[in-house]
């Protein structure tokens, strides 16, 4: 057997003798073409003028190994989330904060996660926003399309009332599509569950987060005509002194208030505006950092 083996090696030893693929010329004829792997022919091609210029921007941290962009590729995304941030919040009227209906919180909080993720990732490529945008848009498009047709409409009314929209809309985030506070005081301080981003893909959040996504959700369903009166949406502040999860909010998911409804509001629930929510949003930032 070892014999047959000899024999098997010295014939292909031979072919190889034959056709020439032992030369030296011909190993580097083939080096070339295999491009530094074996049975993998591939012509070798210089990358386009858009692909260099990306490559020779991202560089590696020498501390962790990761890609790095310059700060000339990443500064433009921090600076755009900053302006975008700070005309929502003093753009108003005297250097107030935007309205809802007039800033779209939805966006104001992803320039919130836009910002950090420019500078602390050193990214070459920007938060896609608008993703995310769309994504809300598209949990308000579903209600409209499979939960508000189903909504009692009285007599001599041309369509649900508003408590209905409100208790629908609570049942369809909370109940449907399983958005929640984080369960204790280890998740609540990760900036996952602030940024707005990860809360939409995630569906775990701070109550600031959760109260930004029921507003734009709110100011949506007033676009389309489905909101008619106007809606507050409330949070539980923390009492002073009491010992909690979350320092600045209770551990309670926001609720939809209907301005006009008589009904009685729970001890410590406030009114959470845009400029509010975005407070929040920062201040659990700061605790989760620093």
């Amino acid at each position: 057997r070892r014999g047959a083996r000899t024999s098997h090696v010295l014939r292909a030893s031979e072919r190889r003798a034959q056709t020439g693929d032992d030369s030296a010329e011909s190993g580097a004829d083939r080096g070339d073409k295999l491009m530094g792997r074996r049975g993998t022919f591939r012509e070798a091609k210089e990358d386009d003028e858009a692909t260099a210029s990306v490559k020779k921007s991202v560089k590696l941290d020498g501390a962790f190994g990761k890609p790095s962009a310059s700060k000339e590729t990443w500064e433009p995304f921090q600076r755009t989330a900053r302006a975008g941030l700070i005309e929502a919040c003093l753009g108003g009227a005297d250097g107030a904060a935007k309205p809802a209906c007039e800033a779209d919180l939805v966006m104001t909080s992803l320039y919130v996660a836009m910002e950090d993720d420019a500078f602390k990732s050193r990214t070459a490529v920007c938060l896609p926003v608008d993703a995310y945008v769309k994504r809300v848009d598209k949990l308000v498009n579903e209600f409209m399309q499979r939960d508000f047709p189903k909504l009692p409409v009285k007599e001599a009314s041309d369509g649900p009332s508003a408590d209905d929209v409100v208790a629908a809309l609570e049942e369809y985030l909370y109940s449907q599509n399983d958005y929640r506070v984080p369960g204790g005081w280890r998740e609540a301080y990760s900036p996952y569950r602030t940024y707005f981003h990860n809360v939409v893909a995630q569906k775990v959040g701070i109550p600031a987060t959760l109260a930004a996504l029921y507003i734009g959700c709110v100011e949506r369903l007033k676009t389309k005509g489905a909101l008619r009166e106007e809606v507050d949406v409330m949070i539980v502040q923390k009492a002073k002194g009491a010992s909690g999860a979350f320092g600045v909010t209770a551990p309670k998911a926001p609720w939809g208030s209907v301005r006009s409804s008589a009904r009685d509001r729970p001890r410590g629930a406030v009114v959470c505006t845009p400029k509010m929510a975005i407070t929040l949003q920062l201040q659990e930032l700061k605790r989760a950092f620093w």
